[in-house]
């Protein structure tokens, strides 16, 4: 089977390795990679580090934790609202069901810190928790207004994201300055980012066409922004200004249907305007210009004239044009099956995501 694809993870077509790659990819904020919810293991991360304790074997550690849950267990007749938390800690990676129900019972008790980190769980819908967005919001408001450190900077995380509230980055630098105060000295990093995205907002609204770009790249972006309609206005406008990596990205989304609906004589029209700025001298276009004729993406279907831009890609150094050269000829032409090859190749070629 014909397949345009060496080693790219990107478009899944190698014809594509560049035509809808950006210059970078922003830095991602994550409150789960980047250890807001770490301290589940504090115990167990403190007791690894103790200075001059000597590591002990994977036995020994199975055997003292088991000892250590325990008297925990024990704690929590009571009710202590601590124990139930420590507890909860201590299960967590053993047995997640029972750590949540601890959890939960300790954030009922409202201890702050529980509060704070079953809000997250319901956030996310991590560790087998039900997603509740609202309701995860609910709890960790309750603890930052408490002054819960986890919770004033999970509070800062949703208003920064703007899933289940309106994004507020105002709002969000505030509460990582407070945090930042409380002695958080991390949370300079994300004030710095933030600030940074606000004026990258203005230079946008101001007609600034690299702003645009670059403000689409992190709309299109899961962990950041998440909202491809915007993406796909902000890259209209920088297009507008003849923003040249803006309409490579711009063309894919209108052949994707991403924040809008498909759209591929447009994109093909795109993908003209920017072959004849670049006066048939990119490769990559050159290339992207192939697999739309080879495909019938916006243009009439034709093998033919695909070779022909895969020969002027080649005759410019591009050494895989060669190699999809030989693929069309051997897989394409001529072939009685090549209609259901070329559907499985336009099926394929948008894989991945759009700013990836």
């Amino acid at each position: 089977m014909l397949r345009l694809c060496n080693s790219t993870p990107y478009m899944g077509v190698s014809v594509y390795r560049s035509a809808f790659m950006p210059k970078s990819k922003p830095k991602i904020f994550n409150p789960i990679v980047n250890g807001l919810m770490q301290r589940f293991f504090s115990e167990k991360i403190k007791g690894n580090n103790e200075t001059g304790s000597k590591k002990k074997s994977w036995p020994d550690q199975i055997s003292d934790r088991q000892v250590k849950i325990a008297k925990l267990r024990n704690a929590v007749e009571n009710g202590d609202p601590e124990a139930l938390y420590n507890l909860a800690n201590a299960l967590f990676s053993i047995n997640e069901v029972e750590a949540v129900k601890y959890l939960k019972r300790a954030a009922e008790k409202e201890h702050l810190s529980a509060m704070s980190k079953l809000g997250m769980l319901l956030y996310t819908g991590a560790r087998g928790v039900e997603k509740n967005i609202k309701l995860g919001i609910e709890l960790i408001k309750k603890a930052a207004s408490e002054g819960d450190p986890d919770a004033i900077l999970n509070l800062g995380y949703i208003y920064e994201r703007g899933e289940g509230v309106k994004r507020d980055f105002i709002k969000a630098i505030e509460l990582y300055k407070k945090i930042k105060a409380m002695g958080y000295v991390e949370s300079r990093e994300y004030i710095q980012r933030l600030s940074a995205r606000l004026e990258l907002e203005k230079l946008a609204e101001e007609g600034n066409a690299d702003a645009q770009y670059e403000l689409a790249l992190l709309y299109l972006n899961v962990d950041v922004g998440d909202d491809a309609v915007t993406a796909r206005e902000l890259l209209f406008k920088a297009a507008d200004q003849r923003h040249f990596e803006a309409k490579r990205l711009l063309i894919k989304l209108l052949c994707k249907g991403i924040g809008g609906p498909v759209n591929e004589p447009l994109a093909a029209a795109l993908l003209v305007n920017l072959n004849e700025i670049e006066k048939e001298c990119n490769p990559g276009i050159l290339a992207d210009m192939a697999i739309f004729y080879l495909t019938g993406t916006g243009f009439f279907q034709s093998p033919e004239l695909a070779l022909e831009y895969l020969e002027k890609a080649k005759n410019l150094g591009d050494d895989e044009s060669e190699i999809n050269i030989q693929k069309i000829k051997k897989e394409i032409i001529n072939n009685p099956n090549a209609d259901k090859i070329l559907q499985g190749l336009k099926k394929n070629m948008w894989l991945g995501r759009p700013n990836e």
